[in-house]
Protein backbone atom coordinates (compact mmCIF):
# COMPACT_ATOMS: atom_id res chain seq x y z
CA UNK A 1 0.00 0.00 0.00
CA UNK A 2 1.08 3.39 -0.78
CA UNK A 3 1.05 6.25 1.52
CA UNK A 4 -0.98 9.22 0.47
CA UNK A 5 1.21 12.09 -0.53
CA UNK A 6 1.19 15.24 1.44
CA UNK A 7 -0.01 17.11 -1.63
CA UNK A 8 -3.11 15.01 -2.07
CA UNK A 9 -6.29 16.29 -0.52
CA UNK A 10 -7.31 14.85 2.79
CA UNK A 11 -10.62 13.05 2.78
CA UNK A 12 -13.32 14.92 4.71
CA UNK A 13 -14.63 13.20 7.74
CA UNK A 14 -18.10 11.94 7.13
CA UNK A 15 -20.99 13.79 8.73
CA UNK A 16 -23.42 11.57 10.50
CA UNK A 17 -26.51 11.23 8.36
CA UNK A 18 -29.40 13.53 9.28
CA UNK A 19 -32.40 11.82 10.68
CA UNK A 20 -35.30 11.82 8.29
CA UNK A 21 -37.66 14.68 9.06
CA UNK A 22 -41.33 14.10 9.38
CA UNK A 23 -44.10 16.44 8.26
CA UNK A 24 -44.62 17.53 11.86
CA UNK A 25 -40.96 18.54 12.17
CA UNK A 26 -41.20 20.57 8.98
CA UNK A 27 -44.35 22.34 10.18
CA UNK A 28 -42.74 22.98 13.57
CA UNK A 29 -39.79 24.64 11.82
CA UNK A 30 -42.19 26.79 9.78
CA UNK A 31 -43.88 27.95 12.98
CA UNK A 32 -40.54 28.83 14.55
CA UNK A 33 -39.52 30.70 11.39
CA UNK A 34 -42.82 32.62 11.60
CA UNK A 35 -41.89 33.68 15.12
CA UNK A 36 -38.88 35.56 13.76
CA UNK A 37 -41.18 37.98 11.92
CA UNK A 38 -43.71 38.21 14.75
CA UNK A 39 -41.01 39.02 17.32
CA UNK A 40 -40.00 42.08 15.29
CA UNK A 41 -43.50 43.50 15.57
CA UNK A 42 -44.85 42.46 18.96
CA UNK A 43 -43.06 42.79 22.29
CA UNK A 44 -45.61 40.58 24.07
CA UNK A 45 -44.81 37.64 21.80
CA UNK A 46 -41.09 38.35 22.20
CA UNK A 47 -41.50 38.18 25.98
CA UNK A 48 -43.38 34.88 25.82
CA UNK A 49 -40.86 33.28 23.46
CA UNK A 50 -37.91 34.51 25.53
CA UNK A 51 -39.50 33.02 28.66
CA UNK A 52 -40.05 29.74 26.83
CA UNK A 53 -36.46 29.64 25.57
CA UNK A 54 -35.11 30.53 29.03
CA UNK A 55 -36.91 27.49 30.44
CA UNK A 56 -35.61 25.05 27.78
CA UNK A 57 -31.81 25.26 27.42
CA UNK A 58 -31.60 22.85 24.45
CA UNK A 59 -34.18 24.84 22.50
CA UNK A 60 -32.39 28.06 23.43
CA UNK A 61 -29.16 26.70 21.91
CA UNK A 62 -30.85 25.70 18.66
CA UNK A 63 -32.76 29.00 18.37
CA UNK A 64 -30.09 31.48 19.49
CA UNK A 65 -30.95 33.99 16.76
CA UNK A 66 -34.57 34.06 17.84
CA UNK A 67 -33.53 34.42 21.48
CA UNK A 68 -31.30 37.40 20.63
CA UNK A 69 -34.09 38.99 18.59
CA UNK A 70 -36.43 38.63 21.57
CA UNK A 71 -33.90 40.27 23.88
CA UNK A 72 -33.39 43.12 21.42
CA UNK A 73 -37.13 43.66 20.96
CA UNK A 74 -37.70 43.73 24.72
CA UNK A 75 -34.83 46.21 25.18
CA UNK A 76 -36.20 48.47 22.42
CA UNK A 77 -39.68 48.24 23.91
CA UNK A 78 -38.33 49.23 27.32
CA UNK A 79 -36.50 52.21 25.78
CA UNK A 80 -39.64 53.22 23.87
CA UNK A 81 -41.72 53.06 27.04
CA UNK A 82 -39.14 55.14 28.96
CA UNK A 83 -39.16 57.74 26.16
CA UNK A 84 -42.96 57.87 26.21
CA UNK A 85 -42.92 58.28 29.99
CA UNK A 86 -40.50 61.21 29.71
CA UNK A 87 -42.65 62.86 27.06
CA UNK A 88 -45.75 62.30 29.18
CA UNK A 89 -44.13 63.87 32.24
CA UNK A 90 -43.02 66.86 30.16
CA UNK A 91 -46.51 67.38 28.72
CA UNK A 92 -48.11 67.06 32.18
CA UNK A 93 -45.66 69.61 33.62
CA UNK A 94 -46.25 71.94 30.67
CA UNK A 95 -50.03 71.79 31.00
CA UNK A 96 -49.83 72.12 34.78
CA UNK A 97 -47.68 75.22 34.50
CA UNK A 98 -49.88 76.77 31.80
CA UNK A 99 -53.33 75.89 33.12
CA UNK A 100 -52.78 75.63 36.89
CA UNK A 101 -49.65 77.40 38.09
CA UNK A 102 -49.93 80.47 35.84
CA UNK A 103 -53.59 81.18 36.74
CA UNK A 104 -52.80 80.67 40.43
CA UNK A 105 -49.88 83.11 40.21
CA UNK A 106 -52.05 85.57 38.30
CA UNK A 107 -54.82 85.26 40.90
CA UNK A 108 -52.29 85.81 43.71
CA UNK A 109 -50.86 88.85 41.93
CA UNK A 110 -54.29 90.36 41.37
CA UNK A 111 -55.31 89.66 44.95
CA UNK A 112 -52.40 91.73 46.23
CA UNK A 113 -52.23 94.05 43.26
CA UNK A 114 -55.88 95.11 43.32
CA UNK A 115 -55.32 97.60 46.13
CA UNK A 116 -52.22 98.89 44.39
CA UNK A 117 -54.12 99.28 41.13
CA UNK A 118 -56.90 101.24 42.85
CA UNK A 119 -54.31 103.46 44.52
CA UNK A 120 -52.73 104.14 41.13
CA UNK A 121 -56.00 105.40 39.66
CA UNK A 122 -56.24 109.18 39.27
CA UNK A 123 -58.25 110.96 41.91
CA UNK A 124 -61.78 111.75 40.93
CA UNK A 125 -62.78 115.40 40.76
CA UNK A 126 -64.97 116.50 43.63
CA UNK A 127 -68.64 115.86 43.21
CA UNK A 128 -70.56 119.11 42.41
CA UNK A 129 -73.02 118.36 45.20
CA UNK A 130 -70.15 117.96 47.66
CA UNK A 131 -68.69 121.29 46.54
CA UNK A 132 -72.09 122.97 47.07
CA UNK A 133 -72.36 121.47 50.58
CA UNK A 134 -68.92 122.82 51.48
CA UNK A 135 -69.85 126.30 50.21
CA UNK A 136 -73.12 126.33 52.14
CA UNK A 137 -71.58 125.20 55.42
CA UNK A 138 -69.20 128.15 55.39
CA UNK A 139 -72.01 130.76 55.07
CA UNK A 140 -73.21 132.51 58.27
CA UNK A 141 -76.91 131.79 57.56
CA UNK A 142 -76.20 128.07 57.63
CA UNK A 143 -74.31 128.34 60.92
CA UNK A 144 -77.27 130.15 62.53
CA UNK A 145 -79.75 127.59 61.20
CA UNK A 146 -77.59 124.74 62.47
CA UNK A 147 -77.30 126.27 65.96
CA UNK A 148 -81.08 126.75 66.11
CA UNK A 149 -81.61 123.16 65.07
CA UNK A 150 -79.21 121.88 67.71
CA UNK A 151 -80.92 123.96 70.42
CA UNK A 152 -84.34 122.78 69.32
CA UNK A 153 -83.10 119.19 69.45
CA UNK A 154 -81.75 119.69 72.97
CA UNK A 155 -85.12 120.87 74.26
CA UNK A 156 -87.01 117.99 72.64
CA UNK A 157 -87.91 115.10 74.97
CA UNK A 158 -85.89 111.95 74.76
CA UNK A 159 -87.85 108.79 74.05
CA UNK A 160 -89.14 107.25 77.24
CA UNK A 161 -88.69 110.50 79.19
CA UNK A 162 -91.93 111.98 80.51
CA UNK A 163 -92.33 115.70 80.15
CA UNK A 164 -95.05 117.87 81.78
CA UNK A 165 -96.12 119.28 78.43
CA UNK A 166 -96.33 115.89 76.77
CA UNK A 167 -98.22 114.45 79.76
CA UNK A 168 -100.90 117.16 79.60
CA UNK A 169 -101.46 116.48 75.89
CA UNK A 170 -101.97 112.78 76.54
CA UNK A 171 -104.56 113.28 79.28
CA UNK A 172 -106.57 115.78 77.32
Amino acid sequence: MTQPSSNSPQPHPRQPPRPKRTGVDIEEDKVWIGFYEEVRGDAAIAKEIKTLLDDDLAMKQTRQGLYLMCQRKLRLEKERQARNDRIGRFVRRLFTSIFVDFPNALRQATRNGGDIAVACLPELPDDPAQQQVQRLTTQPKYKQAQEAFVQQGASAPVAGQVNDETESHRTA
